[in-house]
């Protein structure tokens, strides 16, 4: 590089189900060389319990109103 900084791209998602985001992460790691900031401050997300097990693996992860999704996505 010749001292160009790297890009980051952010994404904000408003209304989106968690699936649908984490679907979104995946699409986005799979299909692009871009570096994303995902961030998801939606407490829609909190309000459905479901067990979701990601293409990129991770742990639990207890969610309420106060939830704050980050997700960086890095080439």
């Amino acid at each position: 590089m010749n001292g160009a900084k790297p890009v980051l791209k952010l994404l904000r998602v408003h209304r989106l189900p968690i699936l649908s985001q984490l679907y979104l992460e995946e699409a986005l790691f799979r299909n692009t060389k871009d570096n994303w900031c995902l961030i998801s401050d939606d407490e829609a997300a909190a309000k459905e319990m479901m067990v979701i097990k990601r293409f990129t693996g991770g742990g639990t992860v207890v969610v309420d109103h106060n939830t704050i999704f980050a997700t960086l996505i890095m080439s």
